[in-house]
């Protein structure tokens, strides 16, 4: 499994929307026990305007970490506002 670093990394390369201000990662497990990544994407408490934008965003991250995770963690994305 990747280290939260280099998964950031990863990230920032897939140019992220103006209104993520900053990305935590976290390995832990899911509801059925299986190891996962969680990823949250900090926003501004404003950017529900970008809704759509940051959604899709989210999605490519999730499809990106995927094929990026040669252990198949599935990744879970999630927004934090402050």
């Amino acid at each position: 499994m990747s280290s939260s670093e280099s998964i950031k990394e990863q990230i920032a390369t897939l140019d992220p929307p103006m209104e993520i201000r900053n990305v935590d990662v976290d390995f832990g497990a899911d509801s059925d026990g299986e190891p996962a990544i969680w990823i949250y994407l900090h926003v501004d408490d404003n950017s529900q305007a970008q809704l759509v934008e940051l959604n899709k965003f989210a999605q490519k991250v999730q499809s990106a970490l995927l094929e990026w995770n040669p252990d198949h963690v599935w990744p879970y994305v999630r927004f934090r506002t402050p």
